[in-house]
């Protein structure tokens, strides 16, 4: 099993309660390893302490990339949360400690 840390970067927007998180693999042969071993029900159970909506994974092979839409982020986003660090920065560090498998 390897991290998604040793095989993505992640890069993510927010905009009231909906954060994006784009993964883009390191190295494009790595990507139909991300897209298989990364489906949307993980990136949402590992975010679920923070989301209350649906996660939404969009496929760009092109770029070797996953978007991630998440909706409902807890207290509404970074403008009108009191909680500590809401940006949608640190979602997309939660996502790589994930431990992939590889099949």
């Amino acid at each position: 099993m390897r991290s998604l840390r040793e095989l993505a970067v992640v890069r993510t927007g927010d905009k009231g309660a909906l954060v994006t998180v784009a993964v883009l693999a390191r190295n494009p042969v790595d990507y139909p390893l991300l897209a298989r071993a990364l489906p949307a029900s993980v990136v949402a159970a590992r975010l679920a302490p923070v989301l209350t909506g649906p996660v939404r994974r969009h496929e760009l092979p092109l770029l070797g990339a996953l978007l991630f839409s998440c909706a409902g982020v807890r207290g509404g986003g970074v403008s009108s949360s009191t909680e500590l660090d809401a940006h949608g920065k640190t979602y997309g560090h939660l996502l790589l400690d994930i431990e992939l498998e590889e099949r």
